[in-house]
């Protein structure tokens, strides 16, 4: 019994990528004690221990550190210099002839070799149009970053339902083929047995060992592909791949609630990608915002303190020398006058970016619509699919048994009993394919009505 094709590329191409990355993934400590899952409880471990989720959370506090960033600038900053000049050549300076009576030029030299000067000064925002729309603009981006780590989220539940789902189903395949030998086996038997008492020919023994040997391939081949769904599941969750683990959760019970074509009405705007671009319009309107502040003035306060020294030699820690005191207070109001038309063309940018989001939300709304009725189609589409393959499982295992029992009458040939077997073998196949077809259908609408 054979996996989806699709489904089995995808485990294939998971593993892979596992043994490259999951020495980086954030996995737990291994045991040797097995663990037993849920579905939801793997998707819980999933949304702690995802990398992809990990670095959602981090995308979080590095929003909020920019947040904070902006925050402080509009705070007060306080800056402390100290400074030390030696003059060892002071500057000379001419005094013409005449200004001081002097009959002519005279070369003088103002200051002191040594000079040492300390100064406190606070710089204090006032007003800027800019730094307060900023203010206003924080709020939508964490709400960016917080909606990105919600469909994350949600891509994160989606994959390990699928994964889970598979991992369900590849056992269910083994479990079916090894019901399947154990019959085959003693119908083996049984016939060996005629055999040798010369009540059948060989011809059919060697049939049903053809049968055995091919359900016991198959059998391998499906306890190869359990392993390898399970593998991918233990990744997607970030957890180790030697970590054993065992799945609980039963396919007709999940078939069941599964199989319910009951959905809610369709929102487009309960999605979460909805609220994304909802959130990245109000980031551009706020960057337009701010361009237009440019035209505006912006004030700055300012307060220095300081002390300083001028001295003919390094003393400057004789307590007996005198330090000066300075001290000023002030502000500093910019007024933008002309940009050359630069802050204009800026702002257009920002409106023409707006107009862009505003059509890719129009645009969303049709397309999730689509997306919706796509998926609704194709569940009730793979719930049909999957009543028909468990008719066929049901009436290929009633042709099995009748066939059977024909074939220990003497009613039957050997031929006809390994066709029988082989048509079983095809349908349960084709029946668990139908239950994995069904149940991602069903998350595909979940998702598509934004409640995944």
């Amino acid at each position: 019994m054979k996996l989806p094709n699709s489904l089995f590329k995808c485990i294939i191409a998971l593993l892979i990528a596992s043994q490259a990355l999951v020495a980086n993934a954030q996995n737990t400590p291994t045991s040797s004690d097995s663990i037993t899952l849920t579905l939801e409880q793997a998707q819980s471990y999933a949304l702690e221990h995802n990398v992809s989720i990990l670095n959602s959370a981090l995308d979080i506090r590095i929003t909020k550190m920019r947040v904070l960033e902006i925050i402080t600038t509009g705070l007060p900053q306080i800056s402390a210099n100290l400074q030390y000049k030696d003059n060892f050549k002071l500057p000379v300076s001419i005094i013409p002839a005449g200004a001081f009576g002097n009959p002519e030029d005279l070369q003088v030299q103002f200051g002191t070799p040594q000079n040492m000067a300390l100064n406190f000064e606070i710089n204090q925002l006032i007003l800027d149009g800019r730094y307060f729309i900023g203010l206003k603009a924080n709020k939508a981006f964490l709400a960016i970053t917080q909606d990105q780590q919600n469909l994350t989220e949600i891509q994160v539940r989606e994959e390990i339902a699928k994964a889970f789902y598979g991992a369900l189903v590849a056992e269910e395949s083994r479990r079916i083929l090894a019901l399947n030998i154990a019959t085959i086996e003693r119908l083996q038997f049984e016939t060996s047995e005629l055999f040798k008492a010369g009540l059948t020919e060989e011809l059919s023994v060697d049939r049903l060992t053809l049968s055995l040997n091919n359900l016991k391939s198959k059998y391998t081949e499906a306890a190869f592909g359990a392993e390898l769904t399970l593998n991918v599941l233990k990744y997607q969750m970030g957890m180790s791949l030697e970590q054993p683990i065992k799945l609980t959760g039963n396919l007709n019970d999940m078939l069941i609630v599964n199989a319910d074509t009951t959905f809610g009405d369709f929102n487009a705007e309960s999605r979460v990608e909805y609220n994304l671009l909802k959130t990245q319009y109000e980031v551009r309107k706020y960057d337009a915002q701010q361009v237009r502040a440019n035209y505006l003035p912006s004030l700055v306060g300012f307060f220095g303190y300081g002390f300083n020294a001028q001295r003919q030699q390094f003393n400057f820690f004789d307590k007996t020398e005198p330090w000066f005191q300075t001290g000023y207070i002030g502000f500093q109001l910019n007024v933008p006058i002309f940009h050359s038309y630069k802050s204009g063309s800026v702002y257009q940018q920002k409106k023409l970016d707006m107009m862009k989001i505003q059509n890719n939300i129009n645009n969303f709304k049709e397309q999730a619509a689509l997306q919706y009725k796509n998926a609704l189609t194709e569940f009730k589409n793979a719930k049909l699919e999957y009543e028909i393959q468990l008719g066929n499982m049901e009436l290929a295992q009633k042709i099995f048994n009748k066939v059977t029992i024909m074939n220990k009458e003497g009613l039957s040939s050997s031929l006809e009993l390994a066709d029988a077997e082989s048509s079983l073998t095809q349908t349960q196949a084709n029946y668990t394919n139908a239950i994995y077809n069904l149940l991602v259908k069903r998350v595909a609408v979940e998702k598509a009505l934004g409640k995944l």
